[in-house]
């Protein structure tokens, strides 16, 4: 009897409890005024163009959309050298000429946060193969506010294996082998891409073989645990003879390790209700965003062969 009781009666006192609380009641928040920031962001990969987004947040309660920072003085810093970044419009229906078979159709799929353009900063010139040496950047944008921030490119890390295995159902695994540096820390960034070639019909009627890219994962390491080790990431067996899988190694420095694991706290929260406040680690000085560098090796297998 008394187990019955508390059963019924505990729902009907935090019912009670909630309507003597009151939980209609409207309540005024004193919000601090919204101070727009710099936003930057730039990646710099050994023999690639320079590339550099430079916007300003916008407020919590206005429309999501990016704020381009134009007529900014661009500048970037190196052993021997410094490159002056220019900006340029690229138009969303931009197609290249001839094609040079290159989809230009996922820029339109930006339409709604950035417009009918999107602006970046650039150069003719190629980032140097400069490893392990400072890259300083310096902004002045054209309402006189000034942004630094410094990096470097790691060296490149060797892919040193791509092997898979079967079961007993003629299902394969994937397995990426690398050798971490015991004499430094590492931090490191690993996709894994199965890639899908099929034929279809062109524009002029002519069949041509399509190769689709589909995410296996995309994930960081640091070498915490296995510091001086060669470390291995596998799949699941989901994969048959045939199949063709890449795997993409970046040697990232910590600025960038921090970014993107912060980066994803902050999705996470801002999607659950539940979730704790997370802020996302910048190297910028000025304002936020991140400003790094980092070198690729690749590596693929065809199931099978």
């Amino acid at each position: 009897m008394h187990t019955i009781m508390k059963k019924f009666l505990l729902p009907i006192i935090i019912l009670a409890l909630g309507t003597a609380c009151n939980l209609q009641q409207e309540v005024d928040l004193d919000l601090p005024e919204f101070e727009p920031q710099i936003v930057v962001e730039s990646y710099l990969q050994p023999g690639q163009p320079y590339l550099l987004v430079l916007t300003e947040s916008v407020g919590y309660f206005e429309d999501i959309r990016l704020q381009f920072l134009h007529d900014a003085t661009v500048s970037i810093e190196f052993e021997g050298g410094s490159v002056e970044l220019g900006e340029f419009g690229i138009p969303l229906d931009f197609q290249i000429p001839g094609g040079a078979g290159i989809d230009t159709s996922l820029l339109q799929t930006l339409g709604p946060i950035v417009g009918d353009s999107l602006f970046v900063y650039t150069s003719f010139a190629l980032v140097p193969e400069l490893y392990e040496k400072d890259f300083t950047l310096t902004i002045k944008t054209a309402d006189g506010r000034d942004v630094t921030a410094t990096t470097h490119i790691p060296a490149p890390v060797s892919l040193d294996t791509m092997e898979y295995r079967f079961n007993d159902d003629s299902a394969a695994f994937v397995l990426t082998k690398f050798q971490d540096d015991g004499e430094k820390v590492n931090f490191y960034r690993l996709q894994l891409d199965e890639w899908i070639s099929r034929e279809v019909e062109d524009s002029n009627g002519q069949t041509v073989l399509e190769a689709t890219r589909r995410e296996v994962f995309d994930f960081n390491i640091d070498d915490d645990i296995e510091n001086g080790e060669q470390i291995t990431v596998g799949t699941a067996f989901d994969y048959q003879v045939g199949d063709t899988l890449v795997s993409t190694l970046y040697h990232i420095p910590p600025e960038y390790y921090y970014f993107l694991e912060t980066s994803t706290a902050a999705i996470i929260a801002n999607l659950s209700p539940f979730g704790q406040p997370a802020s996302i680690q910048s190297n910028i000085e000025g304002g936020s965003g991140i400003f790094t560098g980092y070198s690729i090796r690749n590596r693929a297998v065809i199931i099978g062969e």
